[in-house]
């Protein structure tokens, strides 16, 4: 029993540091991508993240109440949402115990912005993988 509590425990705190300076809020239950202007996608194929956390911002200018959305990567758009997060003030989001694998980021907001879709590859134990975060660029319709 005290081998379970400590495995459980162990596990739980693997990801803490990205969920405690992550200021990301939760979104409404039903929440969904915004309408946008346009939409454009960013591929990021080659290079391989341990984590998914950073800023939304517009040249430089952190964006708060932005959606941050995780889907697992697919072609087609019927995929099922993974997990979601409002931007706060400093326009940060982060994904906490994400397993390796292709994902979708998508950004979203209200009033005129673009929708970004950023597809990515997480390798949380690869030590080859970036530690960097991930800035995801967002833009106002033209």
């Amino acid at each position: 029993m005290k081998l379970l509590a400590v495995t459980i425990m162990l596990s739980s705190v693997a990801y803490s540091p990205a969920s405690q300076e992550c200021k990301c809020g939760a979104p409404e239950r039903d929440a969904t991508t915004r309408k946008g202007y346009s939409e454009s996608v960013i591929v990021q194929p080659i290079k391989r993240y341990k984590k998914l956390s950073g800023v939304v911002s517009l040249s430089d200018t952190p964006i708060e109440g932005a959606l941050v959305e995780l889907f697992p990567y697919s072609k087609d758009y019927s995929r099922k949402r993974l997990a979601a997060c409002l931007t706060g003030a400093d326009g940060h989001y982060c994904f906490a115990g994400v397993r390796k694998g292709r994902y979708e980021i998508r950004v979203s907001k209200d009033g005129g912005w673009e929708i970004t879709h950023v597809n990515v590859y997480v390798d949380p134990t690869n030590k080859r993988a970036s530690d960097a975060e991930l800035g995801l660029p967002i833009e106002l319709g033209k």
